[in-house]
């Protein structure tokens, strides 16, 4: 399979709570990570009045803004949806494109910043704390698991804690709707923002599924070995992946094979030897626990594997490279 200048990213939750974006991304992108600070968090009392846990905000950002990226995390759950302008959103040090129509719903515990490709970037935020919609979550049906992400037992390390897709007519109506009744508060307003905060969390678990069944086989794919990078230290079998993705395993072996060129095993093994090489040159770890750190739970394959690939044991690769 031919190398290209860009990688293809896709989000989110493949195929639990998919959403689906190819994202093209030059080889060389801004170098922000040199501009990270610490994390800050935005506190719930800071936006939400009363003890009305729900709010909309609206904000208009400049580059000039985020000439000092900074990242945060939030004490409540956000929607975002993009009215003018394009940029990136970072989640947890990883880039995602926004543009005019973009919408996203964010964990409270991903690590968040934007970079500002336009003049500006015009956004609708809606916050809200999960007791606002009571136990409607729990009544809602777990479609491809979209609401997982809302679920106690979420784990953060091993899922993506946000969707992104785009808006439609549908959707841009609702939120106008939404800001309509923040704003005035007439009777009975918090009932129906509920109600349309529900509608909304509805719509966007339907888009998820529309995109899963418009899933070309190259994204599932470069899906695979996306997961497999920001997962290779765990157990990965093929029954997993192939949940993931709603396939049989065969059917996802032999797909994989097809597009990639290799089988998923020796795709994890790459990921992790290189990472193991890595490790080797940086740390003074020793050969065991390295290979531990890297997945590799049996020792003796780790270093015939290693051997295999780099034409020598992982001692001698280390005091060589040392």
């Amino acid at each position: 399979m031919q190398k290209h200048a860009y990688h293809s990213l896709l989000l989110d939750f493949l195929p639990k709570g998919i959403i689906l974006v190819s994202v093209k991304l030059s080889k060389n992108p801004k170098n922000w990570q040199d501009m990270i600070e610490k994390s800050k968090i935005f506190r719930a009392n800071d936006f939400f009045t009363h003890g009305f846990p729900f709010a909309i905000t609206h904000a208009v950002h400049t580059t000039e803004e985020l000439q000092k990226v900074q990242r945060f995390t939030r004490e409540f759950w956000k929607i975002t949806c993009i009215i003018k302008g394009n940029g990136r959103v970072f989640i947890e040090d990883l880039p995602f494109p926004l543009r005019e129509g973009s919408i996203l719903l964010v964990h409270p515990a991903a690590k968040t910043n934007f970079d500002i490709l336009s003049s500006e970037l015009e956004i609708d935020n809606i916050l809200f704390d999960l007791s606002f919609l009571g136990n409607e979550l729990d009544s809602l049906r777990y479609s491809f698991r979209f609401f997982d992400i809302f679920s106690d037992s979420f784990n953060q390390k091993s899922c993506f804690s946000f969707y992104l897709q785009n808006s439609n007519t549908k959707i841009v109506s609702l939120i106008r709707d939404m800001k309509r009744e923040y704003k005035f508060k007439q009777t009975n307003y918090a009932i129906l923002l509920k109600a349309k905060l529900l509608e909304l969390l509805i719509l966007l678990q339907r888009g998820s599924e529309k995109m899963v069944f418009n899933t070309s086989q190259e994204q599932i794919a470069d899906y695979l070995t996306f997961y497999l990078e920001k997962n290779y230290k765990t157990d990965i079998s093929i029954n997993l992946l192939a949940d993931k993705v709603n396939l049989t395993p065969n059917h996802l072996c032999s797909l994989y094979k097809k597009i990639m060129g290799k089988s998923i095993i020796t795709a994890l093994n790459e990921i992790r030897l290189k990472h193991a090489a890595k490790m080797l040159t940086e740390n003074d770890s020793n050969v065991s626990e390295i290979a531990l750190e890297c997945g590799f739970n049996d020792l003796s394959y780790f270093y015939r594997s290693f051997k295999k690939t780099y034409g020598e044991t992982p001692g001698k690769f280390s005091k060589k490279i040392g």
